[in-house]
């Protein structure tokens, strides 16, 4: 199978260079055309997340050079700057890891789930510009279905193990229906982004993000589809959130146990889930104190979080054996598919040849020739043009003494598995 997989991830080199050599959504489609037209490739994916870009591509390593001057000079740096960074596979090699990506064990955070829709994403964008081919196509709805298989039969995501996502994990045994919940954002921070993106996928419809300088959180609430508050009004209106979550870069806490006291009699003692994860504490730690008020720290989740990354683990052993079971399942039907091609082939090949002289025989018969000899002639003119080819290649092998190739003959032609039946002096 010529597949091969090339790029570099968030083990093999820093934030600098994944930035520099990173895909944007709108120059996709220009990259994969590119990379197309300067290597002479007929079927290329590529992936490209703020923890990874990798070029795919029907190959063999021999293009490995040539794809990493490609992408070094799309993205304008040196190739040596890239060489150290960059990792391939090949074959079933690459098969696999195609799979594991996917599948979230070769994640940041082992087993998260946002990867499998940023590699479907990357697939269906080569569909649409028509560099996903049969071959290509085959390969990903593999990938798809073992991803499936792997989420559903593992354990693989099945504990939390982001801080955000196991708060919220416990927010579910404090309100009954998070989606009837609103939940405040403060802050406009990469953890902000995650936390927004987790409430959204927890079922929480009303977000609204808090910063002090409103035109920093423009993009990220545009993309949550969150209202902006604000922080200088952030007291004025903080009774109205059930789910809080703090992320800022503050030297001091911006909320207090007198200010949530007034909150929390406003509300008419309506509990309220807070998370802190900002480092100095946003949240005054006296605030847990308070009836109705559920406050969770970085440290209170630690041990949570810990367990379930041990739990995930685990899980990620019997992923792994799912996939190696898998992948040698799809590399034994694409060998079929190669056998049934080259048996379809032949028989192609013996039906035209027979077709040719069939018509030579209707021409003769039409003439008045005698039939008899018309049929002689037919069946000399099949056995010389079937035989000639198979012929030609068991001379040579009798002239390099070739004893395996001419036993496999005799197999392949039903000679009751003797190479003494033929004669390849004739």
């Amino acid at each position: 199978m010529n597949l091969l997989v090339l790029g570099l991830n968030h083990e093999t080199a820093p934030i600098q260079l994944r930035e520099r050599v990173a895909f944007s959504a709108s120059e996709l489609e220009g990259a994969i055309e590119s990379m197309r037209s300067t290597l002479s490739l007929s079927e290329v994916v590529i992936l490209s997340t703020c923890n990874r870009t990798e070029l795919v591509c029907v190959a063999s390593e021999t293009i490995r050079p040539a794809l990493i001057e490609w992408l070094a000079s799309y993205h304008h740096c040196k190739t040596a700057d890239l060489e150290p960074a960059i990792y391939s596979h090949v074959g079933s090699g690459a098969l696999n890891h195609l799979i594991r990506v996917a599948c979230g064990l070769d994640s940041m955070i082992l087993g998260e789930p946002q990867i499998f829709g940023q590699v479907k994403s990357a697939f269906l964008a080569s569909v649409e510009v028509g560099s996903a081919g049969p071959e290509l196509q085959a390969i990903y709805q593999h990938i798809f279905n073992t991803t499936k298989r792997v989420r559903s039969e593992t354990e693989i995501g099945r504990h939390s193990v982001t801080a955000p996502a196991t708060a919220i994990g416990l927010a579910r045994n404090i309100f009954s229906d998070l989606n009837r919940c609103k939940g405040l954002l403060i802050g406009a921070g990469e953890m902000t982004a995650l936390a927004g993106q987790q409430l959204r996928e927890a079922g929480v419809s009303s977000l609204t993000i808090a910063n002090r300088t409103l035109s920093n959180a423009t993009q990220l609430a545009s993309e949550l589809e969150a209202e902006l508050l604000s922080l200088a009004d952030l007291n004025e209106h903080l009774d109205r959130f059930d789910l809080i979550i703090t992320a800022t870069g503050a030297r001091l806490p911006i909320i207090g146990k007198g200010l949530m006291e007034r909150v929390i009699k406003s509300r008419k003692r309506a509990p309220v889930f807070m998370l802190d994860l900002a480092v100095p504490r946003d949240i005054e730690p006296e605030v847990g104190d308070l009836r109705d008020v559920y406050l969770y720290s970085l440290d209170d989740l630690q041990s949570t979080i810990a367990a379930n990354l041990a739990q995930r683990h685990v899980a990620a052993e019997d992923a792994e054996q799912l996939i190696a079971i898998a992948s040698n399942a799809y590399l034994e039907s694409a060998k079929a598919r190669q056998n049934q091609d080259t048996l379809i082939h032949f028989r192609q090949h013996l039906e035209s040849l027979g077709q040719i002289e069939l018509e030579k025989a209707r021409s003769q018969l039409a003439r008045g020739a005698d039939p008899e000899a018309v049929l002689a002639q037919l069946s000399r003119a099949l056995v010389n043009k079937i035989a000639h080819q198979p012929s030609h290649a068991l001379r040579e092998a009798g002239k390099r003494d070739d004893k395996d190739f001419i036993k496999m003959a005799a197999s392949l032609f039903g000679l009751n598995g003797s190479s003494d039946e033929i004669d390849t002096d004739r």
